[in-house]
């Protein structure tokens, strides 16, 4: 495996349990059944050269809003947080000016998204709450699985100013082997060029107990060809990735998926983009 260093994880979750309850958290995900703090991501980090990381909300509310940013206070390598939103609160503008006051806050999320309709993100309630997020200044983080992909440029091209990176390359169908319409639906988004990418938890997409590197590798070099190296983002998805890898095998898994690449374009997609688009210093 190539030898990077000082790795920017786009995508960290840190859990626990025993200060919240997590609606997705299912009794059948058994290793995830303890709590995961940034001393135990230390650790990962440490041995594999990562230096910083965007620290993802997991719980959708803002206790743990509070509690990440604690979080980011007293650990250096947390260099950014994605904290809850709710896009369709009728106090949406005074939730994001209570976000704006932590700097290290770079962006939000609606997390319960992903369970909505197709055609949620067009609803004008939806919209507002986005235009909102605009108007702040903050990265969209958007959670959306594969049925959501075909409203994604309908919603750009309403709010043309937002800056949004989408989480895990829009879900693709691994464990099946299907590829369309997800890569009609990745190209489409992907000439939106202020759109953003990360290749993070493919691993949770596909077959848990068997995947190889073989099975991701012609999803994430479609999102290679469709955003290029100057817009895609690693992120590890830890520790949800371990549900089927751990940290060592999720970032081996990307870089077999990218195959050749000079050291310029990996520095971008594993440090550089990510320090860039959430501006962490």
């Amino acid at each position: 495996m190539k030898q990077l260093t000082d790795i920017v994880d786009s995508h960290l979750h840190l859990l626990n349990l025993d200060r919240f309850q997590y609606y997705w958290l299912k009794p059948e995900f058994t290793v995830l059944q303890r709590s995961f703090l940034a001393e135990d991501v230390r650790t990962v980090y440490e041995a594999n050269n990562v230096s910083r990381a965007v620290l993802v909300q997991a719980h959708p509310s803002k206790a743990e809003t509070e509690y990440l940013v604690e979080l980011a206070r007293e650990h250096c390598f947390i260099g950014g947080v994605i904290a809850h939103i709710d896009l369709t609160s009728e106090q949406i503008e005074q939730d994001l000016s209570e976000l704006q006051e932590h700097g290290i806050i770079k962006g939000a999320r609606h997390q319960r998204a992903e369970d909505e309709e197709e055609n949620w993100f067009l609803k004008p309630e939806v919209l507002r709450g986005l235009k909102a997020v605009s108007a702040a200044g903050l990265v969209y983080d958007l959670l959306v699985k594969p049925r959501h992909l075909t409203s994604i440029p309908v919603l750009m091209d309403r709010v043309p100013d937002i800056k949004i990176v989408l989480e895990h390359m829009g879900k693709p169908p691994i464990a099946s082997g299907a590829c369309k319409p997800w890569m009609d639906d990745l190209f489409a988004i992907a000439r939106i060029t202020s759109v953003r990418c990360k290749i993070s938890e493919l691993v949770t997409q596909a077959d848990w107990s068997a995947w190889r590197d073989e099975d991701l590798k012609p999803y994430i070099e479609h999102a290679l060809d469709c955003f290029g190296p100057d817009r895609l983002m690693w992120g590890s998805g830890w520790p949800v990735c371990l549900l089927a890898a751990g940290f060592e095998q999720t970032l081996g898994s990307t870089l077999a998926g990218l195959g050749s690449m000079s050291e310029t374009e990996l520095e971008k997609i594993f440090r550089e983009n990510a320090r860039r688009f959430y501006d962490i210093d």
